[in-house]
């Protein structure tokens, strides 16, 4: 049950088992996972605890009641969860899933799960948002997202955010270049390869930000210099993009006094970088990354991409 999350994820684990024990859930949570591997997993168990009629009795160590083998079997009628139909979580789903869920509940309580929350197209994410707004009463929603900044504003305003600590936090010992690696990629050879014949992709990308912070738009005149000479490809770009996602995150972080996750051995280059940004500044360049970055798994032009990702930080300097 839950409690098994309680040394790996000891913050978001306190707040959801007083949830728990005070029998108060908020109508919409957003998992953020940041790359850890089991939020979804976290998630289930989670619903599994709202949904089970025996969760306040020893803290949602139940596991045994017929509520609990029919949403390990998943057949239970309470839980729905949502994955992308295809590229996308479409419209239609969310639609059904209302109507499915108009329908007295016979426990109590209902939970639906929208696992690859980023996967919501414009359609979805406003009929999503619109069941957030006007919640029936015993119905809890459930986000599962790697970042935050790839759901929409008035999304994240109705729901309490449970931000895990990602795989860069489980691997604290690593240094950067590990914890990049395993971030970046998802099996050993993959992890291997990239430590092996990309490693220098960090400073590189790092020398563009570097370069960015210090010029702004000028550095739109020296994209071949900075990126393209270094990142050729989409694969290369994807990953370098990301890159750079992991340490604006990391500056928000520090800006706002929290821990630096994955960025270490990099800790003066935040300071230079907070120092010239404000938090609203850190928060527009994640969103904007994280906006175009997923445009490169649909053909998109990468030079007009990149100059698209500039002009639009710039935009609020």
């Amino acid at each position: 049950m839950l409690n098994e999350y309680e040394t790996q994820q000891p913050i978001a684990y306190k707040v959801l088992s007083n949830a728990v024990a005070t029998n108060h859930f908020a109508h919409a949570y957003i998992f953020e996972t940041n790359g850890y591997e089991k939020g979804l997993d976290m998630a289930l168990c989670f619903a599994k605890v709202i949904l089970c009629p025996h969760h306040y009795m020893e803290n949602s160590k139940c596991d045994q009641c017929f509520q609990c083998h029919m949403i390990d079997d998943n057949n239970y009628l309470e839980l729905k969860i949502i994955n992308p139909d295809g590229q996308f979580i479409k419209k239609e789903q969310l639609v059904d899933l209302q109507d499915e869920f108009s329908k007295k509940s016979l426990s109590g309580n209902k939970v639906y799960i929208i696992n690859h929350a980023d996967k919501l197209n414009n359609n979805s994410a406003n009929a999503l948002l619109k069941f957030i707004e006007e919640p029936p009463e015993g119905i809890v929603a459930i986000l599962v997202v790697d970042n935050v900044y790839q759901l929409l504003d008035t999304i994240i305003s109705r729901c309490q955010l449970i931000s895990l600590n990602g795989q860069a936090n489980v691997l604290s010992s690593d240094n950067t270049l590990n914890k990049i690696s395993k971030l970046l990629n998802n099996s050993t050879a993959d992890y291997e390869e990239f430590i092996a014949n990309d490693s220098d992709s960090i400073d590189k990308a790092l020398n563009f930000v570097k370069y960015y912070e210090k010029n702004g738009k000028k550095v739109l005149s020296h994209m071949n210099e900075y990126w393209f000479d270094n990142f050729s490809d989409k694969d290369k770009i994807y990953k370098a993009i990301q890159i750079i996602i992991y340490f604006y995150k990391d500056c928000l972080n520090f800006k706002i006094g929290l821990s630096v996750d994955v960025f270490d051995d990099y800790i003066e280059f935040i300071k230079d970088v907070c120092i010239d940004n404000e938090v609203s500044d850190l928060v527009r360049k994640l969103r904007v990354l994280t906006e175009n970055n997923r445009y490169l798994t649909y053909n998109a032009n990468t030079n007009l991409l990149m100059d698209r990702i500039i002009i639009t930080m710039e935009e609020g300097a």
